[in-house]
């Protein structure tokens, strides 16, 4: 059964907490692949390679740069992006279930100076949709 891909959003949020959280309150899933910096959560889960198993969580690594500390950093919004360009590159290599995306920073992304400003703009570029709303 394909696996549902999350990503972990700004490491510097709530997302790396809120996600394992919602993750451990499922009973069974088909499969889930976490996509973000490894040391954004706490429990070591294998690295996904090539396929996934139901009821087994797994990492996709983003660590291109080191996590930081504060709100709205460059760096974190650089991971945070990242993870989504990976998530996104994932789906189209395997089929999966679903995308979740947990929460980014806008004001990270502009300090970052990456010119997208949210999930929406991020998925308009990446499927060159400008017209996606």
């Amino acid at each position: 059964m394909p696996p549902i891909v999350i990503t972990l959003g700004d490491p510097a949020g709530i997302g790396p907490e809120v996600t394992l959280k919602a993750i451990e309150k499922l009973n069974t899933h088909p499969g889930i692949i976490l996509v973000g910096h490894p040391s954004c959560i706490p429990q070591k889960f294998p690295t996904f390679t090539s396929y996934t198993e139901a009821n087994k969580i797994y990492i996709y690594p983003i660590s291109q740069y080191e996590p930081q500390s504060k709100e709205d950093d460059a760096t974190n919004a650089k991971i945070a992006y990242q993870s989504i360009l990976s998530a996104l590159e994932l789906s189209k290599k395997i089929k999966i279930k679903g995308l979740v995306t947990a929460p980014i920073s806008k004001t990270g992304l502009k300090n970052a100076k990456l010119n997208l400003m949210d999930h929406t703009s991020i998925l308009k570029s990446f499927f060159n949709c400008p017209d996606a709303g």
